[in-house]
């Protein structure tokens, strides 16, 4: 009996929270769908924080030409109270302005590379022994103990790099040829 009660006290409590639950509106949620389905301006402005405004580091001035767009776009759409709100100190900013890396030698080609953020600029040309840090533990990196100064240190991981859809077109082979050649 005493389970008995348990079971239905247990079951009043878990239903008392749906009657206190608002009703929807669904004539609002209607419209925001809508809105969100047929007039959706997301793309556009995804185009314009992404492609337009780019890398937005903290402290860029990317960044801050970002958020002034941001806001001005807001106020524009008829939000009343827009600002922008001060986090704290942060420090130095960085922005990449100019970037290029070539071998040298045993021949010349180009080198797909980009510095790493809040790195230290150089006074023009700079030249030196390329590295290929090959560590993916603390043990193996010690090897490299004191023998990476002043050295261009190349750290990415090889990865294969596979198709990511199906070509329209296809190269055969004499066996794949020969196959269709006795299929028609």
């Amino acid at each position: 009996m005493a389970r008995y009660l348990l079971v239905c006290l247990l079951c009043m409590s878990l239903a008392g929270p749906v009657f206190s639950q608002e009703e929807v509106n669904q004539e609002l949620v209607d419209a925001i769908r809508k809105q969100g389905l047929e007039q959706s301006q997301a793309m556009e402005v995804a185009g314009w924080i992404v492609d337009t405004y780019g890398p937005r580091l903290t402290g860029s001035p990317m960044l801050d030409k970002a958020t002034e767009w941001a806001v001005q776009q807001l106020k524009e759409w008829g939000l009343e109270n827009v600002h922008t709100e001060q986090w704290g100190p942060f420090g130095r900013g960085w922005e990449l302005q100019h970037f290029e890396m070539h071998a040298q030698a045993p021949g010349y080609w180009p080198v797909i590379a980009y510095p790493k953020a809040w790195s230290a600029s150089t006074d023009g040309e700079v030249s030196g022994e390329v590295v290929y840090l090959e560590a993916s533990s603390e043990e193996e990196l010690e090897k490299y103990k004191g023998k990476l100064g002043g050295k261009f240190v190349l750290m990415d991981t090889l990865r294969a790099v596979e198709e990511w859809f199906e070509a329209p077109a296809k190269r055969y082979d004499a066996e794949g040829l020969l196959e269709l050649a006795n299929e028609a």
